[in-house]
């Protein structure tokens, strides 16, 4: 027997539109939640990446001045330069570690995110690493118009 009984009626609803619809539905709603979890983990790479940044460039601060005054040379002071970058850490509320050189500061970041809707799924916290490196840079005198 066919779906159709009488040439010229319409087909009898038997519900496959509401199959369609919460198939559709349950797509567009784990796209969603992708395309947000994803936007969120990039924030926090971000954030993570930009806070180790500049505890490398505050460690880069600290210049062997002894070292500079008497050989025009700029290298850091690398004991000033890593308690800098990580005191910057502690004062921004994150952890982390950093090392220094008398070339460069680098400070690396660990910290988590965790998905919001993406834990539904089973998908828990994860861990984002974030490293920096700065070096010390000398600025050029210049003299000022007049």
């Amino acid at each position: 027997m066919s779906a159709q009984t009488e040439p010229g009626k319409p087909w009898p609803d038997e519900g496959g539109a509401t199959v369609y619809i919460v198939g559709l539905t349950l797509a567009l709603f784990a796209v969603a939640a992708l395309v947000f979890d994803a936007g969120l983990g990039i924030t926090t790479k971000a954030t993570a990446r930009g806070v180790a940044a500049e505890a490398a460039r505050t460690g880069a601060a600290e210049i062997d001045l002894a070292h500079w005054r008497a050989t025009g040379e700029t290298r850091l002071d690398p004991a000033a330069a890593k308690s800098a970058a990580l005191d910057y850490l502690t004062d921004s509320g994150h952890s982390g570690s950093a090392s220094a050189t008398p070339e460069a500061v680098t400070v690396t970041i660990e910290t988590t995110w965790d998905p919001i809707l993406l834990d539904v799924i089973g998908q828990g916290t994860w861990n984002v690493t974030a490293t920096q490196t700065a070096e010390p840079s000398s600025g050029t005198l210049v003299e000022a118009p007049l």
